[in-house]
């Protein structure tokens, strides 16, 4: 069973007389500044490759077509498992969302509800969808042998494949891509806090979006010039703000794993900061 725990900023105890209590050390700026174009730029980079989905729906039609076709024998199955390794390859190296989950947050959710990865049938449910897609045909061929049903039955397939790949499952509520917020000066954005919830925005991670897990949060950032000190900081500020939260799930297989969103307070305040409203 899962647990979770909201994260709450800790209180500060008074030093022992005589002993040095050192200054909160706030998190410096990131290396590298940034404008809200460039969040724009990180926003279109997070989507899926158009190749990658478009190459996936092609070979789960070309599954069909053979397997809904007259032809016999072992070439059938052949294609099936070609195509089957060809789709996880894919998806391993271009669709896999390493370190995200859906995002049901609601402050009102409790520690319970908040901490387990939700399910959805608009997620697991299209998965569904073209399964039977790819293998209803096989089981119709054996009555409609044919050429004119094999193209139809992998036309359906293409079609209900392309839906099913480019449809997203986790939109965030109330959400405009930041290239219809970026101010058209190009706002330097450079306040660390400020930074980081629009740099968490970009990626979606927002209530009905995406969560995502700290770790891979941190790794993300490393490239931007954060340290994992400063991740901390600036998140730690974001959390006490209000306008971001830790939910830590405790699992029995590997431990405790920290997922982080921002809230609508801080999901309001990041679509300010790239519509150049600080």
């Amino acid at each position: 069973m899962s647990i979770v725990a909201h994260d709450r900023p800790s209180e500060l105890t008074n030093a022992p007389v005589g002993q040095h209590c050192p200054a909160r050390v706030l998190p410096s700026v990131p290396m590298r500044q940034m404008s809200s174009q460039d969040f724009a730029h990180i926003y279109r980079n997070s989507q899926v490759p158009w190749i990658a989905q478009v190459a996936v729906a092609l070979l789960v039609a070309l599954a069909t077509l053979i397997v809904a076709s007259p032809v016999d024998g072992g070439l059938p199955t052949l294609v099936l498992l070609v195509a089957f390794v060809a789709v996880v390859a894919i998806w391993w190296v271009f669709l896999r969302a390493r370190g995200f989950r859906g995002n049901d947050y609601d402050p009102m959710q409790t520690d319970a509800e908040a901490a387990r990865t939700p399910f959805s049938w608009k997620e697991e449910g299209r998965f569904l969808l073209m399964l039977i897609v790819v293998m209803a045909p096989m089981q119709f061929s054996q009555v409609m042998a044919s050429w004119p049903f094999a193209w139809g039955a992998a036309g359906l397939a293409l079609a209900v494949s392309l839906w099913v790949i480019r449809y997203d499952a986790w939109r965030p509520h109330h959400y405009l891509p930041p290239r219809e917020l970026a101010a058209s000066a190009g706002r330097p954005i450079t306040g660390a806090g400020e930074w980081l919830a629009c740099y968490l925005y970009a990626l979606r991670v927002a209530p009905g979006g995406r969560q995502i897990r700290s770790d891979v949060l941190a790794e993300r950032l490393e490239s931007y010039g954060w340290s994992g000190s400063e991740v901390s900081e600036a998140l730690s500020g974001l959390v006490a703000s209000g306008k971001a939260v830790r939910l830590r799930e405790l699992r029995s297989s590997d431990g405790a794993v920290t997922w982080v969103t921002l809230t609508k307070e801080g999901r309001e305040a990041a679509k300010a900061g790239l519509g150049g409203r600080p």
